[in-house]
């Protein structure tokens, strides 16, 4: 939806190369359009600062057939 009030952290860490990291393991998609948002949090705190101008967000559309 783009609420970002909703978004629950996958990844907890400093920004650094990281390995890959299973997002979605064991689920099943079924066909449709599923949107996904990636947030950065800082400072780094589990409360995603809803200022705006003080977070970087981001979203890619995946589409199943």
């Amino acid at each position: 939806s783009g609420d970002l009030a909703v978004f629950q952290p996958v990844y907890q860490g400093p920004l650094v190369n990281l390995a890959s990291t299973p997002v979605l393991s064991g689920l099943t998609l079924f066909p449709g359009t599923y949107y996904f948002w990636f947030a950065v949090d800082h400072p780094m705190d589990s409360i995603l600062g809803l200022v705006p101008g003080q977070y970087l967000y981001d979203q890619v559309t995946v589409v199943v057939q």
